[in-house]
Formats: C-alpha cells, structure tokens, sequence
C-alpha cells in the first residue's frame, strides 16, 4: 500500500525508542513526520515538537521558465511563535526510509504483530538486507534492515494505530513557520542572533568540485567532525565509493578545502547554501546577512526554537548529550550580503564575516585511500569520541601537511581561483 498513516516506532542513534505520527503518500513522494524531540534542552522537562515535510524534487513554473524546486525538506522545531524553520535540499530516494520495502520480494513466513497477522518478504539492496511484515491492507507492520555482509542489525520500524487509503491534501501542508517558503529567500525566519559580542577566527574546510570557484560566498563549510558528519562517515558500510550523497566525496574530480575565515560570534540560523539550476550560482535559502550555525547533527536532532535559544546548537553546545559534546562538529552558513568589504572589521556596518583565506587543497582520494579515511569509517563513528577523533585526526593531517609520513595529501593546481 503506497498510502497510509501510522505511528511508526524505531530506536534513534543513541538506542531510544521514539514513536514518530508517520503520513505516507508514496505514490507522490511525499512524507510528514510529526513527533516529540529524542532529547530534552537542558534544564527543561518538555519535549520539543519536531515536524518534517518531505516531498519530491520537481520542476515548477517560474516566470514561464522551469525552474528545479531545489530545497524539499522542511523541519519545523518547537510551535507558535516558538517555531523555527529550516529548509534543506534531499534526494528524495535517499531519504524515504520505506522505500527500501520494495527490494523484499520473496515470502518467507509469518507473523502477527500488535495482534495483526502479517507476511513476511525479505531481500537485498545495495549493502543492505531488508525484511517486512505487511498485512492485509498492504500496509508493514514491522521492517527490519540489516548490513548484507554482517548481518548486524541497524533498524527496527514497528507500526501501530494504522489507517490505509488516501490522505486528505492539507495533510502536506507547509507548517506556518515554513508557509513562505516560496517568498523571499533571504528573510530570516527563526530565532535572533546569539547575544555573544565579538568575532572568532575559524579553520573550516568543505568538500567540493574542481570546478567550483574557489570563494566562501553563499557557501555551507564546516569544522572537521561537522565536515565528516556531512560526508557521512559513519554511513559507509560497504565498499562503494564514491558518497553520491555527499558531494562526492572520495572521487578523484572532487577536493577539499581548508579555509580560514574570521565570523561574528552573534549566529544566526543555519542556512542551507546551494547551486541555483537557473543561475548556476549559489543562494542561501531562508537567511539574513548573519553566519549561520548548527550542530552537526541539529538535522536529525533539530533542537530549540525562538525563546529557548539553542536552535541546535547555534549559541551553545551545553545541550548536547555527553557523548556528543566531544564528537559533534559545527555546520555553518556564509551569505554573501553579511560578507564584510575588503579591509573591513567584522562588524562593521553589520557585516558578519570576512577575511577569508584558503590555505590548502587536495584531492579527496588520497585523504579516503592513500590515508586511510575510508577504512577508519567502516567503523561505528556515528556519535563515537574516541572513532570520531582518530577519523578528524586523519582528515585535518591530509589538510595540514603535503608530507605522506606526516599523514599529509599534496597541493593540487587549480585553475580559475576566485577569491571576491
């Protein structure tokens, strides 16, 4: 059944069982999840409302030109006038987490969950193995997915509370925070600016194209465990490369930067800076002239809204959970209009960052191949210390030498330097 709604229950990277109010249009491709925060902000006792509005890529109507509806994740932290939005792009394939249900194609039992009958199919995708229980209606009732070549065991979904058939259409409608989502690009929809006074000198790096102009405009970086976090480190299972959902990163045309940039310390809300498919030029969405920041993981745990003031970490890490606060980097957002001129303070005139200077770029291969990257994130290095700092470790030395017995990646030429 490609259309239904249930409360779907799986336990969350930190092994909590979360029941998530699950609407499934698979037919359209679209998704809403509502549901409580995993975690609570620290020295409160509520929960904070979490929704997230998937729906697929496509082409819209833009002055009479096709235009790619590029940003297809909306997540809506906390409600009311609380509520924050935060807009992201998602290949909607890869995000489906049902959609793996199709590879299950050869009967293998039965069982009866919650009191509801159901047949058992199981199959293989990719580096993953898959087995479902549907019941009569068409619909799961529980789906297991484990690594193929392991057999461990990453997730257990279990439905409850199921109803099959068509959903009304408001159903996916936009939250009130992310209703103008069509409106102007660069409002900023969220929280005020951290009231921390003063600016920091960051080293951040981002993975990237050879083609892409080497400048921080309207681009997302990161520091290192953010930038492995982007990249997924924890994700590879298996021996394919290169990440396709994660810039390509391990392909032999694609590079990373390290970058020294110097940001007021008065964040603002994460932005996601993409390629616009019209003008071939990057756009923060949803941002004003402020740096945005985020918790590396503020995309699964979208924490904090309006008076609470942490928005995923965007003022304070004192939120996070112990085993994250060491293991979890930073995602930051540099919009073009808060670049501060030439010579310019930080500061001045409201500018938010400036200053940017590119230290070094290598080819990502040799940091997965040559330097091992790749073999250190077969591991668990999901929210890991100890794995989290021996990875960045190998990450920043491929960065910050050109000598192989120092862990060091050469320089590589790049033409076309931008850097205003």
């Amino acid at each position: 059944m490609k259309q239904w709604k249930a409360n779907v229950t799986a336990r969350n990277d930190l092994g909590q069982h979360v029941t998530i109010e699950t609407f499934y249009d698979g037919l359209n491709k679209r998704i809403r999840e509502r549901s409580d925060s995993a975690f609570t902000p620290v020295g409160t006792t509520s929960y904070i409302p979490t929704d997230k509005l998937l729906t697929n890529r496509r082409y819209i109507a833009y002055d009479g030109t096709p235009q790619y509806n590029e940003y297809n994740l909306n997540v809506t932290s906390g409600s009311g006038d609380d509520a924050s939005c935060r807009i992201f792009s998602q290949n909607y394939s890869y995000t489906d987490p049902f959609a793996i249900a199709e590879f299950a194609s050869v009967k293998n039992g039965s069982l009866v969950i919650g009191g509801e009958p159901c047949e058992i199919w199981s199959g293989s995708a990719s580096v993953l193995d898959v087995s479902v229980c549907i019941a009569r209606d068409g619909v799961p009732r529980q789906m297991n997915t484990s690594i193929a070549s392991t057999k461990q065991l990453l997730s257990t979904m279990t439905w409850s509370n199921v109803v099959a058939g068509p959903l009304p259409e408001e159903v996916f409608a936009p939250s009130r925070a992310c209703a103008n989502r069509s409106a102007n690009i660069s409002t900023d929809h969220g929280p005020q600016a951290c009231e921390e006074a003063g600016s920091v000198k960051l080293d951040v790096y981002r993975v990237h194209s050879v083609t892409e102009p080497l400048n921080l405009n309207n681009k997302n970086v990161a520091d290192s465990l953010g930038e492995l976090e982007f990249v997924q480190c924890g994700d590879w299972w298996g021996e394919e490369h290169p990440c396709d959902h994660c810039g390509n990163f391990g392909a032999k045309d694609t590079v990373v930067s390290w970058w020294q940039v110097e940001v007021s310390k008065a964040f603002g809300q994460y932005a996601a800076c993409n390629e616009d498919f019209v003008t071939h030029e990057n756009t923060c969405y949803r941002t004003s002239t402020l740096v945005g920041r985020s918790s590396a993981l503020g995309h699964d745990w979208p924490l904090g809204a309006g008076r609470l003031g942490l928005d995923s970490g965007r003022c304070t890490d004192a939120w996070r959970p112990g085993v994250c606060k060491d293991a979890c980097g930073f995602w930051y957002s540099l919009p073009l209009s808060g670049r501060c001129a030439d010579g310019q303070p930080v500061g001045t005139n409201g500018c938010s960052w400036g200053h940017p200077q590119r230290v070094r770029t290598v080819n990502s291969t040799c940091i997965v191949q040559a330097r091992g990257l790749f073999e250190m994130c077969k591991m668990d290095t999901s929210i890991n210390p100890l794995s989290n700092a021996v990875a960045s470790s190998i990450f920043t030395k491929a960065l910050r030498s050109d000598d192989p017995a120092r862990g060091g990646c050469p320089d590589i030429p790049l033409l076309g330097e931008i850097l205003v």
